[in-house]
């Protein structure tokens, strides 16, 4: 018999935080605390639509001034954040050179350009924000 223990929940509840770091929270520009244990971002400052050609990488210019990207997607893709041309792993990578795997937000500061890919047709939604 295998005895498994309960899964841990990992991550941070509201309530556990001083009563600066709240205020610190509210005066993000685009992060809007919704309740005591939920939060949101505004509005973002832009909004991009990407069409994805099967295997065909495409670059994506960031916005003057953006700092954060998030991203929703309806395929699953690939990005390069290093300024090479994102791919579809077709072997390991095992070098630290593989591509980001659908990634969710990214710190983009200072980064001009990155490159997406998908094995498959579908859109890409990037939304920019400049905190």
């Amino acid at each position: 018999m295998i005895s498994i223990a309960p899964a841990q929940t990992v991550g941070w509840e509201y309530n556990n935080l001083t009563k600066q770091t709240k205020e610190n929270m509210k005066n993000l520009n685009h992060f809007e605390v919704i309740t005591n244990n939920s939060y949101a971002y505004n509005v973002s400052d832009k909004v991009n639509n990407y069409i994805t050609v099967a295997n065909t990488a495409q670059t994506v210019t960031v916005p003057t001034g953006a700092t954060v990207a998030v991203f929703s997607p309806s395929v699953v893709f690939y990005a390069d954040f290093t300024g090479g041309t994102a791919v579809v792993p077709s072997v390991n990578v095992t070098d630290g050179t593989g591509m980001c795997y659908s990634p969710i937000s990214r710190y983009i500061s200072g980064i001009s350009t990155f490159s997406i890919i998908s094995p498959s047709v579908g859109v890409i939604t990037i939304e920019f924000y400049s905190l």
